[in-house]
């Protein structure tokens, strides 16, 4: 298993480095940055990459206005 995750903000989408350890404990130590003007979800999905193809491991939704409320940005 050889993890990367993508990140969908509105029309932007930016996706991390694909972590080619066999899926054995996954860490992401990067920063990807967006700017955030009128969207209010965050879309986070991870894939499985091989030889042939990118199979969907799952994701999941952050509601921007959830975290705003909570005062994390």
């Amino acid at each position: 298993m050889d993890p990367y995750v993508e990140i969908e903000l509105g029309s932007l989408k930016q996706r991390t480095k694909v972590h080619n350890s066999g899926g054995k404990n996954p860490r992401w130590e990067e920063t990807l940055k967006f700017k955030v003007i009128n969207e209010t979800e965050l879309k986070l999905s991870v894939f499985d990459k091989d030889l042939t193809s990118d199979d969907l491991v799952g994701n999941t939704i952050v509601f921007l206005d959830e975290v705003k409320k909570q005062g994390k940005y």
